[in-house]
């Protein structure tokens, strides 16, 4: 049986023979990762004009970039329809908020002569309630649905003020 002990012996010189061979493929392999790892670096800075998020439809959801006017950030719903806007328009910061038909529902500007909040009636698009603060007027004004005013309470010039209008936008009360 001296053949039989040639065959074991030589069975098992090729089994280690080839854990060997994997196990040296690892190592370099692993030499040769950590080698290139120790190679990438991160950039200090990312340059793009703009930025897009898609969905896993490959729809855009979000994008940050612009144009020479207008620099913001858009987040979209699945149709791609603009529902949320924070954008600089000039040197004025700005948020939109639209509903599914792209009326716009909210507005918030702050510019150096003017801040206000607008909300908007949902069906019709017009502003039917106003938050505003300039130099020399801060009020809360409502609307009817045709964005007529109704009534507006503030301060104009450092004195308190109420004014009313009637369904014909006519002034029924100034006070003081």
């Amino acid at each position: 049986m001296p053949m039989d002990d040639l065959m074991e012996r030589v069975a098992r010189l090729e089994r280690q023979n080839l854990m060997l061979r994997r196990v040296l493929l690892s190592a370099l392999v692993l030499v040769a990762a950590v080698l290139l790892m120790g190679q990438v670096t991160l950039p200090e800075e990312v340059l793009a004009r703009k930025f897009t998020v898609v969905d896993d439809e490959g729809n855009s959801r979000i994008v940050l970039g612009g144009s020479a006017e207008l620099y913001g950030v858009i987040v979209m719903d699945e149709s791609e329809q603009p529902r949320a806007v924070l954008m600089m328009a000039g040197e004025n910061p700005e948020m939109r908020m639209y509903a599914a038909d792209e009326r716009k529902l909210v507005t918030l500007q702050a510019a150096p002569e003017r801040t206000f909040l607008a909300l908007s009636h949902a069906a019709t698009d017009k502003v039917e309630a106003l938050l505003s603060a300039d130099a020399n007027l801060s009020m809360v004004a409502t609307c009817n649905s045709e964005g007529k005013a109704r009534s507006a309470v503030g301060t104009r010039d450092g004195a308190g003020f109420i004014e009313l209008w009637d369904t014909n936008g006519t002034k029924v009360l100034t006070q003081p």
